[in-house]
């Protein structure tokens, strides 16, 4: 017989493709021709297939040889994987073997110049892309090849016990079946925990509902604050991967040529962390014949890290910009375009400016410096972070303190309850729900819906924002009925949580002296005695109303000016501060006012050149009338003198 076909596949992106090798022996003077778009790889296929036969003492055809790779779409095709299907046709061809041994079988293995089925990279969607035949793999990457595969999965060691086995005169090499893989233990508990964590509780409550709804946070804040540390630790808190997005996972490992467990299956979410000199390619993937998946699509199921963003390129950060919303990486190239999943967590840490300490008066970074820093974090990648938290220093206290924080242990016990619920009352995760989900499991209370339309109509949300802002608060509602096993508890998303979601994306970059910092925004206290405060700014102008968030009606206000400068306070009479909540029965218009008569000044501990001005307020309703008086002691820096006197003029 002068022809064969021999079934095998080749990989392309993340996703196999079954490839006929049609081999023909004809006369003509002898030669070796592969036909069908093969890449380098390939075509050097002769040479090793022709050693290996020679080496095994099986016969080499001395006519004229011609291969075609045969597919259902015009693609090149790669790899060292088709060396068997070859082999295996050259000896049909010759009735070596019986032409019924091409419809039973299919082929994935190199074939080393003594004979030896090596191992190719991306084992499991190449296996996976053959569903009519038994498929023949190299020993070391059978238990792989089972994950994509039912069990018509069987190995040699050579390409002469090959022949033996598919003639009868051996056994193939015995292996576990594919239910056994499953069974196996193949990940020990983290090592890391979160209980070596201290302090941090807002950043730790943060990573928490990260965790639980698959929300993208953003921690910002000085060095040695701990953001990487707590962002390393987010795969202890993640539940197993389940079953599908196992296999999915080790797909995408596979076919990158990334070393898998021993069991050859990935059961726990990859934590990819790539370095800040990632390139774009390294990071959304392609760059080769094979369409090589790249770190997003690495990290699917998983965490993605990017520690020091604002160190990575604008171009590759702004590439993020659409997997993050679609879940997949559409790459499209002169010769082929493909789709690779990249439904991953984010999580980013980053300095506030190139000093790293960023609040003012302590902040010695020029404006330009700043502008090229922040230039690379634009809008709408921000707008994507569904958490944006403010990282500051632990108190020294709470660095020294015996008492070990809360395990990783029982925090995943919450994220995994939480998630749970999330699949049973919607069927995916907090992070997936649609706009008609959210009015469906995640409906708003008349107080809470008329908070966030306050924020809509000054422009602090995006339509985007909004729906995250939704989501956010019904995974912090599920986090806080963790102990009550009722997914019907808490249906409504209440006014706290909309409240607490809209602060966890709080943090603002500002891109010089002349903007001021955003209201309702936490600052840790120079002297460390006060780290809960809310803060509201005073505009630029007076004559523009500033709006706090709500909150309690003992609102903080601070000023913190260069004593050198003289200011003149009587232009800020007439300065109301607007609340939007109901308090004490007042209506949403009512507003605070600062009584400047009674303003004390103090010196800062830290810069005696800083003075804080400490000022009672004074709340009414619409009519003028007076419903509260109360004051508090401030300590908290919130405008550097330039920005007051600019302010001022």
């Amino acid at each position: 017989m002068a022809f064969s076909s021999v079934r095998s596949s080749t990989l392309l992106g993340v996703q196999g493709k079954a490839v006929d090798v049609e081999i023909h022996v004809g006369m003509g003077l002898p030669g070796f021709t592969i036909v069908g778009q093969p890449d380098e790889a390939c075509r050097e296929s002769r040479d090793r297939v022709r050693a290996a036969l020679l080496s095994c003492d099986l016969p080499w055809p001395n006519r004229r040889i011609t291969v075609n790779l045969a597919t259902s779409v015009h693609e090149r095709k790669g790899g060292a994987g088709l060396d068997v299907a070859i082999a295996i046709g050259l000896l049909i061809v010759q009735d070596v073997l019986p032409n019924e041994i091409a419809e039973r079988y299919a082929f994935i293995a190199e074939l080393g110049l003594d004979g030896t089925l090596r191992p190719v990279a991306g084992v499991v969607p190449l296996v996976a892309a053959i569903d009519d035949r038994i498929v023949v793999v190299a020993n070391e990457c059978e238990r792989e090849a089972r994950i994509a595969a039912r069990d018509e999965v069987v190995c040699a060691q050579t390409l002469a016990h090959l022949v033996k086995c598919l003639t009868g005169e051996a056994a193939w090499i015995p292996t576990p079946t594919r239910t056994q893989v499953r069974t196996i233990i193949n990940a020990a508990p983290p090592i890391i925990d979160m209980k070596d964590v201290r302090g941090q509780s807002a950043a730790r409550q943060a990573l928490e509902i990260a965790a639980a709804g698959a929300h993208h946070l953003l921690f910002v804040g000085p060095p040695g604050a701990g953001k990487s540390m707590l962002a390393q630790r987010v795969s202890g808190i993640l539940p197993v991967l389940t079953d599908e997005e196992a296999v999915a996972t080790t797909i995408v490992h596979s076919a990158a040529q990334v070393s898998l467990p021993q069991t050859g299956i990935i059961t726990l979410p990859p934590f990819r962390a790539p370095h800040h000199s990632t390139s774009l390619v390294a990071m959304v993937g392609g760059g080769t014949s094979t369409m090589r998946p790249g770190e997003i699509s690495l990290a699917t199921n998983g965490v993605l890290f990017l520690d020091e963003l604002g160190e990575f390129a604008p171009t590759v950060l702004d590439a993020l910009r659409q997997p993050l919303e679609d879940g997949v990486v559409r790459l499209a190239r002169a010769k082929s375009s493909i789709t690779m999943p990249a439904r991953f967590l984010l999580i980013a840490a980053t300095n506030p400016c190139p000093c790293g300490e960023g609040m003012p008066g302590v902040c010695v970074c020029d404006d330009s410096a700043k502008k090229r820093y922040l230039r690379r974090f634009s809008g709408p990648l921000l707008d994507r972070f569904d958490l944006r938290v403010a990282v500051s220093r632990p108190h020294v206290d709470e660095l020294l303190a015996d008492t070990p924080a809360e395990s990783s242990a029982a925090i995943a016990k919450r994220v995994l309850h939480v998630r749970e619920m999330a699949m049973l009352r919607s069927g995916c995760l907090n992070s997936s729900l649609s706009a008609d989900m959210l009015d469906e499991f995640a409906p708003l209370t008349t107080s809470a819906a008329a908070l966030l339309r306050y924020h809509l109509e000054r422009g602090r949300l995006s339509g985007r924002g909004y729906h995250r802002i939704r989501r956010v608060a019904r995974t912090i509602a599920d986090l806080q009925s963790a102990n009550n096993r009722s997914i019907e508890n808490s249906i409504k998303n209440s006014v706290d949580q909309i409240d607490e979601a809209l602060a966890s994306r709080d943090y603002k970059f500002y891109l010089n002296n002349d903007e001021v910092w955003d209201e309702g925004k936490p600052f840790q206290s120079l002297n460390n005695d006060r780290r809960d405060s809310s803060l509201a700014a005073l505009p630029p102008n007076p004559s523009t109303p500033i709006n706090p968030i709500p909150g309690e009606t003992d609102r903080i206000f601070t000023l913190a000016i260069d004593s050198k400068k003289s200011i003149n306070l009587k232009a800020w009479e007439n300065v109301n501060f607007r609340f939007l909540e109901d308090i004490e029965g007042l209506e949403f218009n009512d507003a605070v006012r600062i009584n400047w008569d009674n303003t004390t000044i103090s010196r800062s501990d830290k810069d005696k050149n800083l003075l804080y001005f400490n000022f009672n307020c004074t709340l009414r309703d619409n009519n003028g009338n007076i419903i509260k008086h109360f004051s508090k002691i401030l300590a908290e820096p919130l405008l550097s003198g330039k920005k007051l006197e600019r302010a001022m003029k």
